[in-house]
């Protein structure tokens, strides 16, 4: 038997405590990389260093894209990382005296030093928006990829920013008071056009290939969102004489915006083939629903009647606004 005094012991334990540590750091750091992301602009070389978690770039490629734009750049999840980025960008603007143009244009820069990548070629599929820790963490994208994180940084930063989507393409736009070239008006304000694909385009300036399009200015959504699905089952009562229907409906409410509903209900209509008439309907209790979160709700006993066309309508109301719409087929049960 070897016996140990306690010094000795504490000694051990030491070793084999700051042991387990090491090993947790390190089987952390596997499931991380380290980017860096390198580019010029004003004739100097810069160079910015992010750790990039692979478990949450999974999370995201799980992550629904069924959603508006604008909610992209304002994703809640990968705030810590685009304000490191704002945070960075700043101190390099400072530490090279550059005014709040050509800061702007160093982030542009680097932006636009990414490699351009398609959909079909990376995803599969023809359209594949991602979020900006994706576009970092793949380190490129297509258009829209490249405006929304754009957009994302620079925001951060305080630029008021705007996405651009055009015909079959998508840029940034800022408001920026000495800005010159070509811009687009919303709420009374000139959003500047800028690329984000490329090399070397200004504050203003629209490539010959897009100019002429139509285009939509798309602001920066920071509010819950949420997608609707729904499944309808019947039922007829015991009574045959009876010309009721009972209808239950579940529905699947996921969060995809980019803020937290509280107070959340759902509108659920049995609407009727006649005109401002509805057969039954349901309003829940609020709900609280989280970015991401998703929950069930299920309500029975509604009523249609047999031989009536119907249809199933879902509303998603928040604080009086409507986020999220859902509305069926016309069906016909029973004769």
């Amino acid at each position: 038997m070897v016996c140990l005094s306690t010094p000795s012991l504490v000694l051990l334990m030491r070793k084999y405590l700051l042991s387990v540590l090491l090993l947790t750091v390190l089987t952390t750091n596997l499931l991380a990389k380290t980017e860096f992301y390198h580019w010029e602009y004003g004739g100097n070389k810069y160079t910015i260093e992010a750790q990039l978690s692979e478990d949450t770039y999974r999370f995201y490629r799980n992550r629904s894209r069924d959603r508006d734009y604008g909610f992209y750049a304002t994703d809640p999840f990968d705030d810590k990382l685009i304000k490191n980025f704002a945070q960075s960008m700043g101190r390099l603007s400072r530490k090279n005296d550059l005014t709040a143009l050509d800061e702007l244009y160093l982030v542009i820069a680097f932006i636009q030093a990414l490699p351009y990548t398609t959909d079909i070629v990376t995803t599969g599929v023809g359209e594949y928006p991602r979020f900006p820790f994706e576009t970092l963490f793949e380190n490129g994208g297509d258009c829209e990829d490249t405006a929304i994180l754009a957009a994302a940084i620079l925001t951060e930063m305080g630029y008021d920013s705007v996405l651009i989507q055009l015909e079959d393409h998508m840029a940034v736009a800022i408001h920026f008071k000495e800005g010159t070239g070509d811009y687009y008006s919303l709420e009374g304000k000139r959003y500047y056009y800028l690329e984000t694909t490329g090399n070397d385009w200004v504050l203003g300036e629209i490539p010959t290939e897009y100019q002429g399009q139509s285009a939509k200015p798309l602001p920066l959504v920071y509010e819950p969102s949420v997608s609707l699905k729904a499944g309808v089952e019947t039922e007829f009562y015991d009574d045959p004489d009876d010309r009721e229907v009972k209808i239950t409906v579940s529905v699947d409410v996921t969060n995809i915006g980019s803020a937290d509903a509280r107070g959340l209900q759902l509108y659920i209509y049995i609407d009727s083939d006649e005109s401002d008439k509805v057969y039954d309907q349901y309003v829940s209790p609020r709900y609280d629903l989280d970015v991401e979160d998703d929950m069930t709700v299920i309500k029975s006993d509604l009523n249609a009647y047999k031989g009536k066309e119907y249809r199933i309508v879902i509303e998603a109301v928040y604080h009086g606004l409507l986020i999220g719409e859902l509305t069926g087929d016309w069906e016909r049960v029973g004769k």
